[in-house]
């Protein structure tokens, strides 16, 4: 420890034990004294003498006792204290205006706290894993642009060939039945390659990870990775469960192993089985069909650049290997951290700034309310600067009490944000990987205390700075008449104006995403979306081995389900509505030359009446019919408006021939059906091609419209009607049509309603600064007031001097706050649909809005001053 160190840690503890330091001092210096006294008498001197001389050879013990205080305590450290204490008691005296403060600035910080911490979580603080920044994802790219899925081929070409890496990985969502303890569900897993585990560097909890042998062709694949959650919850953490077989998709499946929670990046699986890449299977392992996504551990030392030049390089030299339309695609390496936060990043930018705007308001409202007191306070400012207190004191002072107030809105602010993160963590769960969670960690802990401090200094500076300097003269004096607003309280009116601008571009904001909500809940998705269930069926592959296996079973559900009362219509199709499953493929016209840009269009497979039972409208020609749904099926599709008038414009594509990679080929269009939003009602209409269910039944989503009735309602005659069947299948994610709808706007209401709460929460402390001030500069006024009153002014004229001050402040910060709204539209651009970012309607009623709050917040004080006995105000002055 330094001596620098040693000597502030003794002047603390002076500091602290200070009337057992002043009784030591004193007792030292009477002890000189005597002692000088008692030499003397031993000189001969008398004894009155003696003490007389000895007391003014010490000289002044007050002159004394200063000079040691100041040398062995520290002014600086005693006077802080001093400080600290007269703040407490002044904060003490004003419980009102004490309450009000804390709790304002307490909001802002718990506010900043719980949305840093998202931010945080998903920008700032590393992936819990071992070394996250050597994990990165790898794409096939056309554009070197948007990462695209990768194809069995491409991920062999990157394992198979010397690189970087030390570990990659291929893995690809999967679903599965388990059959356990008499209850059957179905689960979600990931089918992953050996590796896994050491890409991410997991250990498991029990037994072992996947090996090259378990994913070999021909071989015993039936073993299983089970989550520690899913353990936990469903296994009641059986010890003895690794090693033991549960029933997976109707097979025995071993339990090797246990793997800890938040393995993985996001919060679907709750298993992991291996991928097995068959040769034979060519829809996996060739170089054509993107259908999984890679990731990868570079070697220490490798950047994802280097990385990402070599598998350019490498792809170059295969390139003959590849169909042709991917001559021209490459490969792109981004770090993992950068992939899993970009669709979080504009939300989380925007609600920082929006989250940003409240606590700078706060801190304005607050510096309000002191600079209000510290003007009722100038007597006594006034009479501690005569007295000889300098002004680097009084700034301390004002300072201090600032400080004093953050400190302790801080602490109660950091206590709401525990709340706060842990509502904001529920309510983005859609929006951030379960491995970005929020939390209160060392990290947002510290920036709130940082934030806490720089908000005290903040709101503490400007009624600092006032206080400084006061001008004696005038502070002693009555207030003189006719001081308004802007003549005795410039700085007031400053932070006045700049609250309801900052207001305006929240409540602005809000407006916008409202409007966008209400623009994508009535935007037309195309459909019927009233009285619809849609359910979800996965029939094992080992139930179901075969393509006419289970064209049997799809056909025996639309049979069964159709005879259920209640029921108009059934479909069967590979998108489940509003949560996806078409892929995207290529196509073309065989009748047209070939083109280098290959365009892409949405590929969904259906089967019964399922135009019927979504509701969609027939635009041309027809549907496919239920002749047409058998082994080998009939090359004819069924394709929306926007593809139709992308690709062959003004003509009638009916009985035209498209060319579709994949498996369907070439085939007649033999019918155009109206654009829908099957995946989200905020996203764009894209091209798509409805083909027969029996070119892939391998995944199966169940639409059923009812005669009106209540869709759950039939849940329970739905799911009898598939136990006469096969009742080894469950039914999942059932819902609604109206539901799923809602649902898929999830992540634009969370927005909305943090944005919202934002500016409500703005609205309310602009209104309290605004009734502060007006309260404020009314008591000091009431002397002008009263003689105003007294010399025969009217009521109403009062109360419209009043109201003048308070317009004037307000519409130049409605100015101001719409000039900035129009400076800062592109923060919120991305989160719009189908709305300007200069909406006239939402800005013109953000300004109604706050101007009505604001003539309201004003016309409280400004009516309770013009109601006052102006004989009673004269008196007591």
């Amino acid at each position: 420890m330094t001596r620098f160190t040693m000597r502030l840690l003794r002047r603390f503890h002076r500091s602290l034990f200070r009337r057992q330091f002043e009784n030591d001092m004193a007792g030292e210096m009477r002890d000189h004294i005597e002692r000088e006294t008692a030499r003397r008498i031993a000189a001969g001197e008398d004894p009155v003498t003696a003490r007389r001389r000895a007391i003014a050879a010490f000289g002044s013990v007050d002159a004394r006792t200063e000079e040691v205080r100041e040398r062995r305590l520290g002014t600086w450290l005693d006077q802080t204290w001093q400080d600290v204490r007269y703040a407490a008691r002044q904060l003490r005296q004003a419980p009102g205006f004490t309450f009000v403060a804390i709790t304002i600035l307490a909001v802002g910080i718990a506010a900043n706290t719980s949305i840093f911490s998202a931010l945080d979580s998903a920008l700032l603080r590393p992936l819990p894993y071992h070394e996250p920044d050597r994990i990165v994802k790898i794409g096939e790219t056309r554009d070197n642009g948007r990462l695209n899925g990768v194809s069995g081929g491409a991920f062999q070409d990157w394992r198979d060939n010397p690189n970087q890496t030390e570990a990659i990985v291929l893995v690809n969502p999967v679903t599965g039945n388990l059959n356990a303890a008499s209850t059957l569900e179905r689960i979600d897993g990931l089918e992953v390659t050996h590796g896994f585990l050491d890409v991410l560097g997991v250990t498991p909890l029990r037994g072992r990870g996947f090996t090259p042998a378990d994913e070999q062709v021909g071989g015993d694949n039936r073993v299983v990775l089970l989550t520690e959650e899913f353990w936990r919850s469903r296994f009641g953490a059986d010890e003895s469960l690794p090693g033991q077989t549960i029933m997976l998709d109707d097979e025995p499946h071993t339990v090797i192993g246990v793997v800890p929670a938040s393995t993985w990046f996001y919060r679907a699986p709750k298993y992991f089985i291996p991928a097995v890449l068959d040769p034979e299977d060519s829809g996996r392992s060739s170089r054509s069909s993107h259908w999984a996504k890679v990731f990868a551990r570079m070697q220490p030392g490798v950047t994802a650049a280097q990385l990402d030049a070599e598998l350019k390089a490498l792809k170059e030299s295969l390139n003959p290997q590849y169909p042709g339309y991917k001559q021209g695609w490459s490969v792109r390496v981004l770090p993992v951290q950068s992939v899993l936060s970009e669709n979080p990043r504009p939300v989380l930018v925007l609600l920082v700034g929006a989250v940003s705007v409240v606590l700078l308001i706060a801190c304005a409202n607050v510096a309000n309310l002191l600079l209000a007191r510290t003007s009722r306070r100038r007597r006594e400012i006034s009479l501690r600067a005569a007295l000889g207190a300098s002004s680097i004191r009084l700034i301390r002072q004002t300072l201090t009490e600032s400080l004093l107030l953050a400190g302790i809105g801080g602490a109660l602010g950091i206590l709401l944000s525990w709340w706060g993160i842990k509502a904001v963590g529920a309510l983005s769960s859609n929006l951030l990987p379960q491995v970005m969670a929020p939390e209160l960690n060392i990290r947002v802990l510290a920036i709130s205390v940082l934030l806490t401090g720089l908000t005290g200094v903040l709101f503490g500076l400007l009624p600092a700075w006032h206080s400084r300097r006061p001008d004696l003269n005038e502070a002693l004096k009555s207030d003189g008449p006719g001081a308004s607003i802007f003549r005795r309280g410039r700085s007031q009116s400053v932070l006045v104006v700049t609250e309801v601008a900052l207001t305006l571009l929240l409540l602005a904001g809000a407006g916008l995403l409202l409007r966008s909500l209400e623009r994508a809940t009535r935007s037309d998705p195309g459909i019927r979306v009233e009285n619809v269930l849609t359910f979800d069926l996965s029939p094992s592959e080992s139930r179901y081995p075969s393509r006419e296996s289970r064209l049997a079973y799809i056909d025996r559900v639309l049979t069964e389900v159709e005879t259920v009362p209640g029921i108009e219509s059934v479909g069967i199709t590979v998108e489940s509505p509003f949560v996806g499953g078409a892929w995207g493929e290529y196509i073309s016209r065989p009748d047209l030359p070939p083109s280098d840009d290959r365009p892409i269009a949405r590929v969904n497979f259906q089967a019964g009446d399922y135009f019927e039972a979504m509701g969609m409208h027939l635009r041309r020609g027809r549907t496919q019919t239920s002749d047409e749904f058998q082994a080998d099926p009939p090359r004819v599709i069924v394709v929306n408006e926007t593809l139709a008038r992308q690709f062959f414009g003004d003509e009638d594509p009916v009985g035209k021939l498209l060319r579709v990679s994949g498996s369907i080929e070439t085939a007649e269009i033999v019918g155009v059906v109206a654009d829908i939003r099957p995946q989200r009602l905020d996203r764009p209409v894209e091209p798509y091609i409805y083909a027969s269910l029996a070119f892939e039944p391998w995944r199966t989503a169940v639409v059923v419209r009812t005669r009106g009735l209540e869709p759950h309602s039939l849940v329970p005659a739905v799911r009898a009607a598939l136990d006469r069947i096969d009742p080894g299948i469950p039914m999942a994610n059932t819902r609604s049509l109206t539901q799923a709808v809602a649902e898929s706007l999830a992540e634009r209401r969370l927005v909305l309603g943090l944005v919202g709460g934002f500016a409500v929460t703005a609205l309310a402390l602009a209104c309290i600064g605004l009734y502060g001030v007006m309260s404020y500069s009314i008591a000091g006024r009431h002397r002008e007031l009263a003689i105003r009153l007294a010399l025969g002014a009217s009521r109403r004229s009062i109360t419209g001097m009043v109201l003048a001050d308070a317009g004037r402040l307000t519409l130049l910060g409605l100015a101001i706050g719409l000039a900035g709204s129009f400076a800062s539209s592109q923060l919120i651009a991305s989160q719009l649909f189908e709305v300007p970012t200069h909406d006239p309607l939402v800005l013109a009623t953000a300004v109604m809005l706050l101007a009505t709050v604001s003539f309201l917040a004003c016309w409280v004080p400004a009516h309770r001053a013009a109601g006052a006995n102006p004989i009673t105000a004269l008196r007591n002055d």
